[in-house]
């Protein structure tokens, strides 16, 4: 998905620019030159700033309702493809918060690895549990590890 939905997508969802922007680690001035961007590039506003919160236009809520879609077909594809074999090889998708990521499992898989079967391979993609719980439940990834004590559905 265009990092220019998602960052919409984000502002829509919290009704704030700079809530978004802390959300998505990018500063608030930042994100409402990208929002500004994408607005002149279609020609249309997609957010009422004269109201706090923020609140989405007809046209905006046409954009977010149309990104929403987008990224669900996304998802439907990213799960057909990780769900299916390669070449034979099957593949473990885990998603994970960077702090364990980066001090734990990466190190941990590694040494996995190496005891595992040739035809399976596992992928670590660093994700927060916003987006590692939805993946979890739509079967982008096979495994979560996240900061949330919840049972989800996988794949």
């Amino acid at each position: 998905m265009e990092r220019v939905m998602e960052y919409i997508l984000a502002i829509a969802k919290f009704k704030s620019v700079s809530k978004a922007a802390e959300n998505l680690f990018i500063s608030q001035p930042a994100l409402s030159a990208i929002v500004k961007k994408e607005e002149k590039r279609l020609g249309v506003e997609l957010f009422d700033r004269q109201y706090k919160p923020l609140q989405l236009t007809n046209a905006g809520t046409i954009y977010v309702n149309a990104a929403k879609k987008i990224k669900d077909i996304e998802e439907k594809m990213l799960y057909d493809l990780n769900c299916k074999e390669q070449n034979g090889v099957r593949k473990i998708t885990i998603a994970s918060y960077a702090f364990l990521f980066t001090h734990f499992l990466a190190n941990f898989v590694e040494k996995f690895k190496s005891q595992l079967s040739r035809d399976i391979e596992i992928e670590l993609i660093e994700k927060r549990t916003e987006e590692a719980l939805p993946g979890i439940q739509k079967g982008i990834y096979d495994f979560a590890i996240t900061t949330h004590q919840r049972r989800v559905k996988g794949c």
